[in-house]
């Protein structure tokens, strides 16, 4: 934690300042409470000595920033945690754990958190990621694992209303700090927003999650029909996140269930920021899986000639269709209650191979409601 402090505060500074004698005495500090102490050393003397206008910096700098002036006077409660540990806390086994953590743990993953939007991997790429999501047509945002606020102050900056919520009692506190101390309007709130938000932000949080698929259903149930769901998480099977093959199909299962893809790419969550937009309809996939067996049991009912007819002449998807095979069926019926022509349905049932037939009967099939369900 203490080299990136230092590295943090090489950026934040404005001119030179003084640090004579902290880091010799970082290479020695035995517990956390020596740790604190400079750390807080250090930052009272940035303060004094002069840092960056957050305002005038870029978000990634502008946190850098924000956190020393936020640990020159830190809040009682994390000062008594860190100086009343005897002794330096073990090391937490998983993403979870850590979310969880509190007094120097915590702060150690505040400091990671805004080290790594100022000069780790994410730095690279986060301004542009934060311009692009501020490009899309909403007013009010949720910001789900905020962490130390990059995404939140970023929109807030874009004019956007922002409510914020993590696990991490000091990253919220931060975020808050950060939001009074640009004077933007990002207000921090429980797990769920006061009001459906026109937009979700779910940026490498879900891999931090105890229950990501569960989670992600609770965003379809608290955003509003056409909302976008910004969402970026890795998975890794590293023994460290939450990860693995099996995840992330419960992952993208339940994620289209509430919501569709809003662009043609990328196709997944799980390389790079995923758009998505939230379903007028809940998709209901038991039906949706029985749906196939119901076209060929009326098919069946009604032989044609030439050709077998009967349940060898079934429809195009497999009894057990899998979500991405039904997707295309529920984008559909979502464009044809939008006003689609029945006809126009049929044409586009009939170019994912189905034959005219089975696109009739698929077709009311649908209009009966058998893949989409009311919220």
């Amino acid at each position: 934690m203490l080299r990136q402090i230092f590295e943090l505060a090489s950026l934040a500074l404005e001119r030179p300042v003084s640090i004579g004698g902290l880091d010799a005495r970082a290479a020695g500090a035995q517990s956390p409470a020596a740790v604190f102490d400079i750390v807080q050393e250090l930052a009272a003397r940035l303060v004094r000595g002069g840092v960056r206008d957050p305002g005038r910096e870029p978000v990634s700098v502008a946190g850098a920033v924000a956190l020393f002036a936020y640990l020159a006077d830190p809040p009682e409660w994390l000062s008594q945690a860190v100086r009343q540990a005897p002794a330096f806390p073990p090391a937490p086994h998983s993403a979870v754990e850590e979310a969880r953590a509190s007094g120097y743990v915590a702060l150690a993953a505040l400091v990671q958190n805004v080290w790594e939007h100022a000069l780790g991997e994410e730095s690279r790429t986060n301004e542009a990621m934060a311009a692009r999501i501020a490009g899309f047509d909403f007013t009010t945002a949720f910001d789900f694992g905020c962490g130390a606020g990059h995404y939140g102050i970023a929109l807030g900056r874009a004019g956007r209303r922002v409510f914020a919520w993590d696990v991490d009692r000091l990253k919220r506190e931060f975020t808050a700090f950060r939001a009074d101390q640009e004077g933007v309007d990002v207000r921090i709130v429980g797990e769920a927003p006061p009001e459906p938000p026109d937009a979700v932000l779910a940026i490498d949080v879900l891999d931090h999650a105890e229950a990501p698929a569960e989670t992600v259903a609770a965003f379809g149930r608290l955003a509003r029909p056409g909302s976008l769901l910004f969402l970026r998480a890795l998975f890794p099977d590293d023994g460290w996140h939450v990860g693995g093959d099996g995840i992330r199909h419960a992952v993208w299962s339940a994620l289209h269930q509430s919501y569709r893809r809003h662009e043609a790419a990328p196709l997944s969550p799980f390389d790079a920021l995923v758009v998505m937009t939230r379903r007028r309809r809940r998709v209901d996939w038991d039906a949706a899986r029985q749906l196939p067996i119901r076209v060929r049991a009326d098919i069946g009912a009604r032989p044609r000639s030439g050709g077998r007819g009967g349940a060898a002449a079934g429809a195009g998807l497999p009894t057990d269709a899998s979500h991405g095979e039904v997707e295309g069926l529920v984008a559909l019926l979502e464009e044809m209650r939008e006003g689609m022509e029945t006809e126009e349905l049929l044409r586009r049932l009939q170019a994912l191979g189905l034959r005219q037939r089975e696109s009739e009967v698929m077709v009311r099939h649908l209009l009966e409601g058998l893949i989409l369900a009311p919220y």
